[in-house]
């Protein structure tokens, strides 16, 4: 199964995916900060999510101080604020948005990866993977796929980061 995250560690370093996904070899090294922060993003955005209405930042919330209390990772406690006070901003621009959430944090497995140019589906590989969000827009029944990235890099139109994450 090919993920996101494998196929980003075979492009950042063919060895360490050898030894990592080949080998099974793994870093003691804790995740780096922006990995921390990502992850405990991550755990606030499905949270908010999976609830309902005025809920949902309550949940939000829970779930950063649950996971901060309950790790034996040193969070920064500014980067915790800092993410408490992204929540509480995502949360007023959403929360009045007429989407009905039809996943959260929904895995799949086992999608074809075919050849655009033949048709033909790799005989070995499939793609896997988790979305953050599915959800059916009210207005126009329109259902959208959300994926939630958080970064300290620049994220402006044309940014390198966008372009590479249109690229991922």
């Amino acid at each position: 199964l090919l993920t996101n995250t494998r196929i980003r560690m075979f492009r950042r370093c063919s060895r360490e995916h050898d030894l990592y996904y080949g080998r099974g070899i793994r870093s003691r090294a804790a995740d780096g900060a922006a990995a921390t922060f990502g992850s405990l993003g991550h755990l606030a955005q499905e949270a908010w999510w999976g609830h309902a209405g005025d809920d949902r930042i309550d949940a939000a919330m829970s779930a950063i101080t649950d996971a901060v209390a309950g790790s034996d990772v040193p969070y920064d406690m500014y980067d915790v604020e800092k993410l408490r006070s992204l929540m509480l901003g995502y949360h007023a621009r959403w929360i009045d948005e007429p989407y009905e959430v039809l996943a959260v944090e929904r895995e799949f497995a086992g999608l074809p990866i075919v050849n655009p140019d033949t048709g033909e589906v790799h005989p070995i590989y499939t793609r896997a993977g988790k979305v953050d969000v599915v959800l059916r827009d009210a207005r126009d029944q329109r259902i959208y796929v959300l994926d939630h990235k958080f970064t300290s890099s620049e994220a402006t139109p044309g940014s390198a980061y966008l372009t590479k994450l249109r690229l991922d």
